[in-house]
């Protein structure tokens, strides 16, 4: 039994690859980059760093809850554990290590502060939001940069 890659990747001079069944992944021929693509699949990275996000706002958010309920220690313990092994699985999966922490740091403080606004009500005024927004527009200049840096590598810009 083989299991085909999808979609499939070509590798050097030997066409499209077949994975080997019994480790599902085989390096002939791959770069690290498709061997990726071929294991976790091109939107599973991104699920990877969804999950990290999400988890670390849970710990983030837990951490202000467990002042007055102690055993919400233990949601922040799992909370940073997971979203650090999330984080790990995303840069295994190939995102760069720039783009996913940056995506990671600003996805949680964005949520991190409107849900903390809505769940404790602390404020979230007009000069936070704005800073929110610059943190968001660096993290959009860092994975555009990255896409150019990669285009580049590749010879295609």
């Amino acid at each position: 039994m083989t299991i085909r890659a999808y979609p499939p990747v070509a590798g050097p001079a030997h066409g499209t690859h077949t994975l080997c069944a019994s480790t599902a992944r085989c390096a002939a021929g791959l770069g690290s980059r498709e061997k990726n693509i071929l294991v976790y699949g091109s939107t599973g990275k991104w699920l990877f760093l969804a999950a990290a996000i999400a988890l670390e706002v849970a710990g983030s958010l837990s951490l202000k809850g467990a002042l007055t309920t102690p055993a919400l220690y233990a949601m922040v313990a799992i909370g940073y554990v997971g979203a650090f092994a999330f984080l790990a699985l995303t840069l295994r999966a190939g995102v760069p290590l720039g783009v996913a922490y940056g995506i990671w740091g600003a996805s949680g403080v964005a949520l991190t502060a409107g849900l903390s606004s809505l769940i404790y009500h602390e404020p979230l005024t007009p000069l936070m939001l704005a800073g929110i927004a610059v943190i968001i527009a660096g993290v959009l200049c860092v994975e555009l940069g990255s896409q150019r840096a990669r285009a580049r590598a590749e010879g295609v810009g």
